[in-house]
């Protein structure tokens, strides 16, 4: 193989791939933004986005079952922090489902996602903002 006849990789292909490998490496070393999240009063089955701090808008139970909202922004594009999260809801063991959505505001992203069990959920409409996206994430648990 030549190596000058390869194609080289778009550089948000190079930067998805550079995140998920730092998402990787802050699994296995005990991740500190896990903890942000844990602090905040998030679910332990529920993956941290690297280098947020989530604001947990509301907590409760509804039928029985553990439900809550969550916001957060980062600084990446939201097809791009889209694929990040869905990303790690795979590694959690989630089936997810990512797909865009026009909006009078532009493209949004949205991402369904349900564990093997079908007892844990999560709903996250991904905005694009000024400086990025800004992630609304409903989830919920069966009890």
């Amino acid at each position: 193989m030549n190596p000058f006849s390869m194609k080289i990789a778009q550089p948000k292909q190079i930067a998805v791939t550079l995140m998920i490998l730092a998402i990787s490496l802050a699994a296995c070393a005990g991740d500190p933004d896990a903890s942000a999240w844990r602090k905040a009063g998030l679910p332990e089955w529920l993956p941290a986005y690297p280098g947020t701090m989530p604001d947990l808008l509301s907590e409760g139970k509804s039928d029985g079952d553990l439900v809550g909202l969550v916001s957060f922004s980062v600084a990446e594009d939201p097809k791009a922090s889209g694929k990040i999260y869905k990303e790690l809801l795979i590694t959690a063991e989630f089936k997810v489902r990512l797909f865009p959505v026009d909006t009078p505001g532009g493209r949004t992203w949205r991402l369904e996602a349900d564990d093997e069990s079908d007892t844990r959920g999560v709903y996250v409409t991904i905005s694009p903002t000024d400086s990025g996206s800004n992630f609304i994430l409903n989830y919920s648990e069966a009890q």
